[in-house]
């Protein structure tokens, strides 16, 4: 992850062969939870490459992971793109408004959220 000409999935693949994808979604599949679990963790980087009824779970959390690197909240490495696919936009019913409206309320949830877990 150091070397910068390198994104983080091709590091992981380098350094065990895998991605964090590709470990997630063969968990799942181990602890046998349902299917649409190895789907998000599978392709959380890639929802398009699901086949259309399958796909919208992992777009989901594909957007809120760039959400989360955009408003500086948890992993803040991209780890391969950076922009939210318009087909992606389209197909969820996001828009540019709710994706601000999360940027810039996640830091607050997460404030919010972590008061109540120390709780």
């Amino acid at each position: 992850a150091k070397n910068p000409s390198l994104t983080i999935r091709q590091a992981e693949r380098d350094a065990m062969g895998a991605t964090h994808e590709d470990f997630g979604a063969g968990l799942c599949r181990l602890w046998k939870f349902p299917q649409n679990f190895v789907y998000v963790t599978g392709y959380h980087h890639h929802p398009l490459d699901l086949a259309e009824n399958n796909r919208t779970l992992a777009m989901l959390v594909h957007v809120a992971d760039l959400v989360a690197v955009k408003a500086g909240v948890g992993f803040e490495m991209v780890v391969e793109i950076d922009e939210i696919d318009p087909l992606i936009m389209k197909e969820s019913g996001l828009t540019e408004a709710h994706i601000a409206e999360a940027c810039e309320e996640l830091p607050r949830a997460v404030e919010e959220a972590s008061a109540f877990m120390n709780a």
